[in-house]
């Protein structure tokens, strides 16, 4: 590959939707169904975006642009009465350069929380929201280590 030139490998399923059997992960992505059609050769559409930029990746805003390209704003018509004022409520929110939430999902009586560095370098998170206890856990969702919490006013 030269300076001019970008490779783009698509990859399209074959076989299943998804796998039962995983090594990382105690729950499938989706359900176990044959896909028989996958299999077919034809015409596959996709979108992709390319955002030039100078520098560092991490330090152009790449993540910003890939977040708001990837997740489209969708409005729908709301169910109550047209005349209540608007409200702002916060839930959680994660902070730190390069952090990002990638899942959120109860197990049981807990939220379990997925973050993801995008970042070159190691990154600290920091989460705010209404919690009182937090843990590490595995990739499977096993609880491990307490993480220390502080209580903000």
């Amino acid at each position: 590959m030269v300076d001019d030139e970008l490779a783009v490998t698509l990859l399209r399923a074959t076989g299943k939707l998804s796998r039962n059997i995983h090594p990382y992960r105690s729950d499938p992505a989706g359900p176990e169904l044959d896909t028989p059609q996958a299999q077919i050769p034809g015409v596959l559409t996709t979108r992709l975006a390319l955002l030039p930029h100078a520098g560092e990746w991490h330090e152009a805003g790449v993540l910003d642009a890939a977040e708001q390209w990837r997740h489209e704003v969708h409005a729908v018509v709301g169910l109550g009465a047209a005349d209540l004022p608007l409200r702002q409520a916060s839930g959680l929110t994660v902070t730190g350069t390069g952090a990002t939430m990638s899942s959120l999902r109860r197990r049981g009586d807990w939220l379990e929380l997925r973050l993801v560095a995008e970042h070159p370098e190691p990154v600290t998170a920091t989460l705010v929201g209404r919690f009182t206890d937090a843990r590490r856990a595995d990739l499977l969702g096993n609880p491990g280590d307490p993480l220390a919490t502080a209580t903000v006013s």
